[in-house]
């Protein structure tokens, strides 16, 4: 149970994000790079419901249709509750299929928070890392994801602090 829970967060955390230097660029000019790399920086920072139409910003398809139907609860209870805490993102590479098509292929470095049963001992932290390959497509609007075609993580250690 808990393993398909944090599969299903740690997907939705990979749909999300905008950068600084990315709400400050217009959207058509953007790489897909910088889109993933957005997408996953509003996944890791949002603090308001509002940033929900954020993520949606940057998807398309079935992934796009996956966030519209995410209920508010479960967009806050993943996004807004601060149990991840992010502590790398590389991009990997890029590959061009078609002029339209691009497939990013990123390392993702993680700290993920559980409360402990017992109160008075500190939360629980699992150190995550990602390796994901992200499928996107071009409009004229610019470049958007459309889903995640490859993912690898690994729990590396569990460590209270």
């Amino acid at each position: 149970m808990w393993c398909r829970s944090f599969n299903f967060s740690f997907f939705l955390l990979l749909l999300s994000g905008c950068g600084v230097r990315m709400c400050e660029s217009s959207r058509d000019t953007m790489l897909p790079e910088d889109v993933v790399k957005s997408y996953i920086e509003v996944a890791f920072n949002m603090t308001a419901l509002e940033e929900k139409s954020l993520l949606i910003s940057y998807t398309t398809g079935d992934l796009k249709s996956s966030l519209l139907k995410t209920s508010d609860d479960t967009i806050e209870e993943i996004y807004m509750k601060k149990k991840y805490e992010m502590e790398t993102l590389d991009i990997a590479s890029a590959q061009y299929k078609t002029p339209v098509e691009c497939e990013v292929s990123y390392n993702l470095s993680y700290q993920e928070n559980f409360e402990q049963k017992d109160s008075s001992k500190k939360p629980l932290r699992l150190v995550v890392k990602a390796q994901n390959t992200v499928s996107l497509l071009k409009t004229e609007e610019g470049w958007f994801i459309q889903g995640v075609i490859g993912k690898k993580s690994q729990v590396v250690f569990p460590y209270v602090e």
